[in-house]
């Protein structure tokens, strides 16, 4: 075979190779199409129905990050729009709550714009407290550990208050003098029996929870009772004992013309 014939075939056959990569790169991009396509058409939702909203403050301040996070997570699953998610949040609202809403809705009807946001600022201005942060404030420094009262039912009263207030994010060093100002004499006077104590927030919690316990205990070998004389005994990690008795504490440890921050 003389030269001219070699180059030849050498042609031809890079020619095939190039037409076959071309076929299966072509083959490659319609499969990751028919699948971004089946995904998004086909996607199922991760995280359950919000409940739908009643317009109350207590309620709104659980309802907004939950459908928030409904919104954002099965972003494909509710249809992938923002019109789907504007109609989504409209359907999960009380039929009261809705026709608050309904001049809006209205509005983008004939404007053929669907803002999730406008939609969630307007229900903010009906239901939002501008004065929650402050008001969660006053609680926070205002609270204190009654004397008969277990330190984990204090302490769901405290950290609520705590996020509530924006203080989650104080150093540890404030968190900790806050919390030990608010302590009843009992265990102020077991705390200074310690040698050293932890600069850690987290740290310094266990420690007072295991002082606490300790008493539980002694209690409960003698045979009373190791809880709050006001509500059951809670241990640590029961965290639905501590929520049912969370606002009846709340109420006492304010003064009376302050009402709950549940209302």
């Amino acid at each position: 075979m003389d030269q001219a014939s070699v180059q030849q075939l050498l042609a031809e056959q890079e020619a095939r190779f190039t037409s076959t990569i071309n076929a299966l790169q072509n083959d490659l991009s319609s499969l990751r199409t028919s699948i971004s396509t089946s995904t998004s058409s086909g996607a199922r939702a991760k995280l359950p129905n919000v409940d739908k909203f009643d317009g109350s403050l207590a309620m709104w301040e659980v309802w907004y990050p939950e459908v928030q996070a409904k919104l954002r997570i099965d972003h494909h699953a509710l249809g992938g729009t923002e019109e789907a998610k504007f109609w989504y949040i409209y359907g999960r609202l009380e039929k009261k709550v809705q026709s608050l809403v309904s001049p809006q809705l209205q509005s983008a009807e004939v404007s053929q714009s669907y803002d999730p946001q406008e939609l969630f600022d307007q229900l903010a201005r009906l239901c939002d407290n501008p004065n929650a942060k402050r008001e969660a404030q006053d609680k926070l420094y205002g609270l204190r550990q009654f004397p008969d009262q277990s330190f984990n039912y204090y302490l769901a009263a405290f950290e609520r208050q705590i996020y509530k207030a924006g203080a989650d994010k104080w150093s540890d060093d404030a968190k900790i003098a806050l919390l030990r100002r608010q302590l009843n004499d009992k265990l102020k006077r077991r705390l200074r029996t310690q040698i050293s104590m932890p600069e850690v927030y987290s740290d310094f919690v266990r420690v007072l929870q295991q002082l606490d316990t300790g008493d539980e205990a002694s209690k409960k070998s003698s045979g009373h009772s190791g809880g709050d004389s006001r509500g059951e005994p809670m241990q640590i990690g029961k965290t639905t004992a501590a929520i049912r008795t969370l606002i009846p504490y709340e109420i006492q440890g304010e003064s009376s013309d302050s009402g709950s921050d549940w209302d």
